[in-house]
């Protein structure tokens, strides 16, 4: 049976048993508790508790933006694959067309079987790295916030199958601010990256082909993290994907030991 709560105190003994558990603990818990401490505050979240007869087996937080057909489990709590039946059951039941995302720890089977019984999309296995101040790097090329002169070059540049697409970072001012990379008065890269929290993050990064090799990411990277001081900042890599890491590394970026999380798509509930 799964059933939405309102009240966390009588759960938290069942959650923060997971702190220590190397196979099924959370990632979003393991850095960022409030992920589930605030949950109940936010009107973008829910929170379901799963129970075999009287005996809970499983706590989610979910995001859930009805507007944008699109669901995210912020938090899984579960050792038992009837669990994340149950929670993908309702999702399927209740919001029908969603397209929901599952960031779990890469050891935690039970949710990694049920996902692909639901023929769920499961991207690499990555690294979580963080800065806390920059390297001395040297950049190559100048790099500034984007003014209204650079926006329409933006714009044409930018990827466009994300959600965060060009309009809506533009439209979310209190939340990301725009890097580019110049060459003259020429846009050869830019960086979405958020400002707002004391753990910001790169949303997307794109170079022009014209520059690749250049190290125009590593530019802007080096930039954003002195404009983001005191403040720090985390990225996700993939595991295998030494280049990139070595160009995290190269800026100021570390490697955090037992943060590594894959991430499920399920396209359409």
């Amino acid at each position: 049976m799964i059933k939405q709560v309102f009240e966390l105190d009588e759960y938290l003994g069942f959650c923060e048993s997971f702190k220590t558990d190397s196979e099924y603990s959370d990632p979003h818990f393991t850095y960022s508790p409030d992920t589930l401490y605030t949950a109940l505050e936010r009107s973008d979240r829910s929170v379901y508790a799963v129970f075999d007869e009287d005996s809970i087996i499983g706590l989610f937080v979910l995001l859930i933006l009805s507007e944008d057909n699109y669901a995210e489990m912020l938090i899984g709590f579960s050792r038992e694959e009837k669990a994340y039946c149950e929670l993908i059951g309702m999702m399927k039941e209740g919001y029908a067309g969603f397209t929901m995302d599952f960031v779990f720890n890469p050891a935690n089977q039970a949710i990694k079987e049920v996902l692909i019984k639901n023929n769920a999309l499961l991207y690499p296995e990555q690294v979580r790295m963080m800065a806390t101040a920059p390297s001395p790097y040297q950049a190559r090329h100048r790099a500034e916030l984007l003014s209204e002169k650079y926006e329409e070059q933006y714009r044409s540049m930018h990827t466009v199958d994300t959600y965060w697409t060009a309009e809506r970072v533009l439209s979310a001012k209190d939340r990301f601010r725009v890097y580019v990379a110049l060459s003259g008065d020429e846009v050869i890269g830019y960086l979405d990256v958020t400002y707002c929290f004391a753990e910001n993050e790169p949303y997307d990064f794109k170079v022009k082909e014209s520059h690749e090799n250049e190290m125009i990411e590593a530019d802007l990277l080096s930039y954003a993290l002195r404009q983001n001081l005191p403040n720090k900042m985390m990225c996700l890599v993939d595991a295998d994907n030494e280049a990139e890491i070595a160009v995290l590394e190269a800026v100021g970026f570390e490697r955090v030991e037992g943060q590594n999380c894959v991430t499920g798509m399920i396209g359409r509930l």
